[in-house]
Protein backbone atom coordinates (compact mmCIF):
# COMPACT_ATOMS: atom_id res chain seq x y z
CA UNK A 1 0.00 0.00 0.00
CA UNK A 2 1.73 3.16 -0.84
CA UNK A 3 0.65 5.80 1.56
CA UNK A 4 0.60 9.53 0.81
CA UNK A 5 0.63 12.15 3.83
CA UNK A 6 -0.99 15.40 3.79
CA UNK A 7 0.52 18.32 2.84
CA UNK A 8 -1.14 20.04 5.85
CA UNK A 9 0.32 17.65 8.75
CA UNK A 10 3.04 18.87 11.01
CA UNK A 11 6.16 17.24 8.92
CA UNK A 12 8.43 17.85 12.09
CA UNK A 13 6.59 16.37 15.14
CA UNK A 14 5.50 13.22 13.19
CA UNK A 15 1.47 14.56 13.13
CA UNK A 16 0.64 13.35 10.13
CA UNK A 17 -3.00 12.20 8.34
CA UNK A 18 -1.81 9.58 5.42
CA UNK A 19 -4.04 8.15 2.54
CA UNK A 20 -3.92 5.94 0.49
CA UNK A 21 -6.54 4.70 -1.80
CA UNK A 22 -6.87 1.12 -3.92
CA UNK A 23 -9.82 0.48 -6.85
CA UNK A 24 -13.00 0.82 -4.16
CA UNK A 25 -11.28 2.54 -1.10
CA UNK A 26 -10.07 5.08 0.25
CA UNK A 27 -8.05 4.81 3.66
CA UNK A 28 -7.05 7.49 6.10
CA UNK A 29 -4.56 6.90 8.96
CA UNK A 30 -2.86 8.88 11.66
CA UNK A 31 0.59 8.36 11.06
CA UNK A 32 1.64 7.98 14.91
CA UNK A 33 -1.59 5.03 15.11
CA UNK A 34 -0.94 3.16 12.06
CA UNK A 35 -2.99 0.07 13.01
CA UNK A 36 -6.52 2.45 13.10
CA UNK A 37 -7.62 2.84 9.36
CA UNK A 38 -10.64 4.06 8.08
CA UNK A 39 -12.17 3.02 5.33
CA UNK A 40 -14.84 4.47 3.13
CA UNK A 41 -15.80 3.78 -0.32
CA UNK A 42 -14.55 6.16 -2.59
CA UNK A 43 -18.21 7.92 -3.88
CA UNK A 44 -18.20 8.30 0.29
CA UNK A 45 -14.60 9.81 0.69
CA UNK A 46 -15.18 12.53 -2.41
CA UNK A 47 -18.71 13.50 -0.59
CA UNK A 48 -16.35 14.15 2.74
CA UNK A 49 -13.70 15.97 1.11
CA UNK A 50 -16.51 18.43 -1.21
CA UNK A 51 -17.76 18.71 2.20
CA UNK A 52 -14.91 20.15 3.73
CA UNK A 53 -13.74 22.06 0.92
CA UNK A 54 -17.52 23.95 0.54
CA UNK A 55 -17.34 24.16 4.25
CA UNK A 56 -20.29 22.11 4.95
CA UNK A 57 -18.80 20.27 7.60
CA UNK A 58 -19.09 23.67 10.21
CA UNK A 59 -20.13 23.84 13.76
CA UNK A 60 -23.27 24.87 14.09
CA UNK A 61 -22.95 26.17 17.12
Amino acid sequence: MNWQKSSFSDQTAGNCVEMATDSSEALIRESDAPQTILRAGRPAIGAFFAGIKSNGLEDPA
